[in-house]
């Protein structure tokens, strides 16, 4: 647990600013003062057609193991400095 992996739903609607490399933050209910860097590994092909998202993996660092799998985060995803400026 060193590392893991954070599967986050990404609306339909948010993926052109999805990116590979794309700057991730989670927090979680659990732990309301820390949080955690990660990068979006990959993303899923396939739109889940009952949700209307796609899975977006972010790998994130985990020296303390305070991220456990079947947690529920919030991650915030930096958008692309293209799409700010479209803004």
């Amino acid at each position: 647990l060193s590392s893991v992996d954070v599967a986050a739903e990404v609306p339909e609607r948010s993926m052109p600013l999805l990116r590979i490399g794309q700057r991730a933050t989670i927090t979680l209910a659990a732990y309301p003062t820390l949080r955690f860097e990660g990068r979006v590994e990959r993303l899923r092909d396939q739109l889940d057609p009952s949700t209307r998202t796609v899975k977006a993996i972010i790998h994130v660092p985990n020296p303390e193991r305070a991220l456990r799998p079947g947690m529920f985060a919030n991650v915030t995803l930096d958008a692309p400095a293209e799409a700010a400026l479209q803004t």
